[in-house]
């Protein structure tokens, strides 16, 4: 037994060294990909629409400036032209704001800005998806001690839309607990959850906390329907009240297919993968321009 474990490993050396000894450095010189102008923001039901505009420059000039920036920012409104967006500028750069609040339907933001291309992206905002009464039953809660003066609160909680599209049903969600002190001081938390696999495997983290659902979840789904369990730690001496505070977003296709991206590439790379390429519908540039519609479900007291 020793004696061939020992011819094994020879014989793996041997093979691993005879690969290295194959090796050879090549060197790829690659084209520079010229400056372009970068474009985002986000079309929301109801809210004056901000965008953020910059550009990329070649490796060998990432660290420089153009001076004299000035790009003009047209936003049309189902194909007619609505306004020339302003801009506003802060201590940390210059955005883009709308006058108008936008509502549902189609949008079309449209940049130029001398030396570049012009650049263009469409996005809708949807109309709103009606989600279940939310009805928490306290029988289901959990606790468990995680140190000597703190808990877990364990919160199943049932999502459901009632007014599933037939078409593709894009959603996503923030979830949130607020808890409130004796002080009567409140603070605002992301939560953490937990889920069954099938559910998990269909919810990919993004930006800022947001989940986007994946369209298969709905899939052989009569209930239209899924629970994630929301983990909120708390101390019992200094915790008064909790609420569970849920965002609900019913997206466009923009968004859904670039806050997919942004997932699966910050996912944990797989050695010899192919990357994901994060998805872009900036015509001539890059960036993303999205909708979408988004509610703030009342608060859920469970503590």
């Amino acid at each position: 037994m020793i004696e061939l474990l020992f011819r094994n490993r020879n014989v793996f050396w041997l093979f691993f060294l005879g690969l290295y000894s194959c090796t050879k450095e090549i060197t790829f010189d690659l084209p520079e990909e010229p400056s372009r102008l970068v474009l985002n923001a986000n079309a929301i039901d109801g809210e004056l629409l901000t965008a953020y505009v910059s550009y990329s420059l070649p490796n060998y000039l990432s660290d420089s400036v153009i001076p004299g920036f000035a790009p003009t920012v047209l936003l049309e409104n189902k194909g007619k032209p609505l306004e020339t967006m302003q801009p506003i500028v802060t201590s940390t750069g210059t955005f883009y704001r709308s006058t108008s609040r936008l509502g549902k339907g189609a949008y079309t933001i449209s940049v130029t800005a001398p030396g570049f291309k012009s650049v263009m992206a469409t996005t809708t905002v949807p109309g709103r998806s009606v989600l279940e009464p939310f009805n928490p039953d306290p029988e289901t809660y959990t606790t468990v001690m995680s140190g000597p003066d703190t808990s877990v609160l364990r919160v199943p909680l049932r999502i459901g839309v009632k007014n599933l599209p037939e078409t593709d049903s894009l959603f996503a969600l923030r979830v949130e607990y607020i808890t409130v002190f004796p002080s009567g001081e409140e603070k605002q938390i992301r939560a953490n959850f937990i889920a069954e696999g099938d559910v998990f495997v269909n919810l990919h983290e993004s930006l800022n906390g947001v989940f986007v659902v994946n369209k298969k979840m709905w899939e052989n789904n009569p209930e239209r329907s899924f629970t994630i369990d929301v983990l909120m730690p708390y101390s019992a001496a200094e915790t008064k009240d909790m609420y569970i505070a849920l965002e609900w977003r019913t997206v466009s296709p923009e968004f859904y297919k670039y806050h997919i991206s942004l997932s699966r590439q910050n996912s944990t790379l797989v050695p010899f993968g192919i990357p994901h390429v994060i998805y872009n519908n900036v015509t001539n540039g890059y960036g993303n321009f999205s909708g979408f519609y988004q509610e703030f479900v009342p608060e859920i007291k469970v503590y």
